[in-house]
């Protein structure tokens, strides 16, 4: 939910209340070939926007000075009416002072920047530990990424080995007991030829 602190204006969807209505927002721009700007009461509509250069004492041609840019695809669709959220100003010979009217389309579309920074910059500065159960809107659970773990780190995770480790010595034992069964076999099978072959011979030698 948002902070109804930072919402200054009531949704819109026509573009067209004075209650949104922005009257020469200031800006200021920096040295640079593009210089874009987000606007201090969030998303507004492009056909009301309108830009003027302090410096120069101009008004500023859409298209050729200036772009709307950032359009916001789902309140677009919605209303049926271009929806932007920033301005693109890409014309170097406009000062570096402006000042911006617009109808902003307000409710949860409205960002008051200078609110936003402001607390942002007095988070900043109180170093004071917070609490987790006093972080407001907490989501009911995280979606963990993947990842992996030592297996040493598993709890519990011993008598699994101690079990293995027993499982590995009944099988080798088994191995084990095989091999003395077929020991005992053979042993047996060399004895009983043997006794065979005693009887036939003490026989031979009768017959002889």
């Amino acid at each position: 939910m948002i902070n109804q602190d930072l919402i200054r204006y009531p949704l819109d969807p026509t573009g067209v209340s004075r209650n949104n209505y922005v009257n020469k927002e200031p800006h200021s721009l920096d040295n640079r070939k593009y210089r874009v700007i987000v606007l201090t009461h969030g998303a507004y509509f492009e056909e009301t926007v309108n830009v003027f250069d302090v410096g120069r004492q101009v008004q500023l041609a859409k298209g050729i000075d200036y772009q709307c840019t950032d359009m916001y695809e789902l309140p677009t669709s919605k209303f049926g009416k271009v929806i932007c959220g920033t301005i693109c100003v890409t014309n170097l010979e406009v000062s570096s002072t402006i000042e911006v009217s617009y109808n902003a389309l307000g409710g949860e579309f409205s960002n008051n920047t200078e609110l936003i920074t402001q607390m942002i910059k007095t988070l900043e500065m109180d170093k004071r530990p917070v609490n987790y159960q006093n972080i407001l809107n907490l989501p009911e659970g995280f979606i963990p990424a993947e990842h992996l773990h030592d297996i040493g780190d598993l709890y519990g995770f011993e008598y699994v080995v101690e079990a293995i480790n027993r499982l590995g010595k009944v099988m080798l034992m088994g191995v084990d007991l095989q091999r003395d069964s077929i020991m005992d076999y053979v042993d047996q099978r060399i004895a009983s030829n043997n006794s065979r072959s005693n009887r036939a011979y003490a026989q031979f030698r009768l017959e002889g």
